[in-house]
């Protein structure tokens, strides 16, 4: 039963996922507003990369508007991802499984928020702005955590838990009171961290990237230790894309960013499904 449940939810997620890419698409056709680039112009779009201009060829300057429903995808996705932990949790009591539980819920919360940053639902304003950004980080962070505890018994998971910990408390301090450059708003929902002062984003990279490289290089070896855990590659994957597509929005490209995320979750996703239909092959089998 739970085999035929995991299958219908990942088939749901990709009916989804088509679903809200057609409608996105057919609204950027029908959208008035839509800028077709030349070759003799270019815009603008982020006030601290000053060097970044889009040139012939690429897209619209709100990204367009299939982008910005990406988000819902990745909610859906990581609702149900966080409830399948939750239930793997229940039944086996790992400490890893407990983290990526606390991790996907954030990382279903910051979509969930991403999505009401679009500017035809709510719009991004200061508060919900200001919560999306102080718990991304950590939510990479996380992730990173649950694959040291899965993948070593030396206390590197616990180390980097309160590294983290550590560094979430400044992080949601500065972040909350820090004022944000409300402008950047009007450049639609896409806008990754561009709208924080400096003296708070540097923090986001001190969690980000070891968290990033923690669950990328962890699901790699896991596959190198054991090459019939194929799903692992497709982990890896689920890390890689949101770490390249939060790399590009940190060096002032915001473009895809959305994209990225929405791949990153679905091979997350697929990936853990795998997984599951793994171990209880294994235990069938013993």
């Amino acid at each position: 039963m739970m085999i035929g449940v995991r299958t219908g939810l990942l088939e749901f997620c990709m009916h989804v996922f088509k679903t809200l890419s057609k409608l996105g698409d057919e609204k950027l056709r029908s959208s008035e507003d839509s800028f077709i680039f030349t070759s003799q112009a270019g815009i603008r779009i982020s006030k601290r990369s000053k060097n970044y201009i889009h040139h012939p060829g690429d897209l619209p300057i709100n990204v367009t508007k299939m982008t910005n429903y990406f988000p819902l995808v990745s909610s859906v996705i990581s609702a149900v991802f966080t409830l399948l932990l939750a239930y793997q949790y229940s039944r086996r009591k790992k400490k890893h499984q407990i983290i990526w539980t606390i991790a996907l819920s954030i990382w279903f919360i910051t979509t969930l928020l991403e999505f009401l940053g679009n500017p035809e639902v709510v719009g991004w304003n200061e508060p919900l702005y200001k919560v999306f950004y102080v718990l991304t980080p950590p939510m990479v962070a996380l992730l990173g955590v649950g694959t040291l505890y899965l993948l070593t018994h030396r206390p590197w998971g616990k180390y980097f838990l309160l590294y983290t910990i550590g560094l979430s408390i400044p992080l949601f301090i500065l972040g909350l009171t820090a004022p944000v450059q409300s402008d950047y708003f009007a450049l639609g929902s896409e806008i990754a961290g561009e709208a924080m002062p400096r003296h708070v984003r540097i923090l986001s990279p001190l969690m980000t990237i070891p968290g990033g490289v923690a669950l990328i290089f962890g699901a790699i070896y896991s596959f190198w230790l054991d090459r019939s855990r194929k799903y692992n590659l497709l982990i890896a994957l689920g890390g890689f894309f949101p770490f390249f597509g939060g790399m590009r929005a940190r060096l002032g490209d915001p473009t895809f960013f959305y994209a990225f995320e929405t791949l990153g979750a679905l091979f997350l996703f697929t990936g853990f499904i795998l997984s599951m239909e793994y171990i209880r092959k294994r235990e069938t089998k013993t």
